[in-house]
């Protein structure tokens, strides 16, 4: 019960918060407990997003406040333009992916960096669905080494995580940015990766150095 007030609390509280994003919420809650999907248009950045049917996570709050979902995202243009190079670690189901590649265009790249299988899938037919021919999808975590590392699983995916330890977990691999982006300079990293930020850092240590890209993390 507790929870369900908090998360009322929450919508009630989002800066976009209006009478339309009640009625999704509530439309979201039907939807979910039918195991029903949903697609639904990111006006700003004329592209489409496919929002499994969580009960948790971003794809309710994607369904609830399309590209308002997060206060940074309709801000990107200010920092992000043709022909530029983001990256996305974490990039979950793919909401920054899209709005990014939509602002570099077809000269610029987007690498969405995405450990976990189950969201990777995701994000996968978010990328094919718009038909988007300038992302660069790598299927692992970014950290300060190469190599394997256990991920740690929450029943909401997008809190997931290689430091926040869980009773659930599986084998990923771990990858440092200086190993994967070597031939562009990188403009813009917006990291998500739930605590595990100064590893992805430190494995970007000498594009940081080189580059002084703008960096947006929690």
């Amino acid at each position: 019960m507790q929870q369900a007030l908090d998360e009322i609390r929450f919508i009630r509280n989002h800066p976009s918060a209006d009478r339309s994003a009640f009625r999704r919420y509530a439309a979201w809650q039907v939807r979910s407990a039918l195991n029903r999907s949903a697609i639904v248009p990111l006006e700003q950045y004329g592209l489409r997003f496919f929002c499994p049917a969580d009960r948790r996570g971003a794809a309710k709050l994607v369904y609830t406040f399309r590209e308002h979902c997060e206060s940074e995202l309709p801000n990107l243009p200010k920092f992000i333009s043709k022909g530029d190079t983001a990256v996305d670690i974490g990039a979950h189901f793919g909401i920054y992916t899209l709005a990014m590649s939509s602002l570099v265009g077809p000269e610029g790249l987007v690498i969405a960096v995405e450990p976990s299988a189950r969201a990777i899938a995701t994000l996968r037919r978010n990328v094919a669905m718009n038909d988007l021919k300038n992302v660069d999808i790598i299927f692992a975590a970014a950290a300060d080494r190469d190599g394997e590392a256990s991920f740690f699983i929450t029943a909401d995916m997008s809190r997931s995580s290689l430091v926040a330890e869980s009773d659930d977990c599986e084998k990923v691999r771990v990858v440092r940015l200086e190993t994967i982006i070597k031939s562009r300079p990188v403009r813009f990293i917006k990291i998500d990766v739930e605590g595990g930020e100064a590893l992805a850092l430190r494995g970007a240590r000498a594009i940081l150095q080189a580059d002084r890209p703008i960096i947006q993390f929690e």
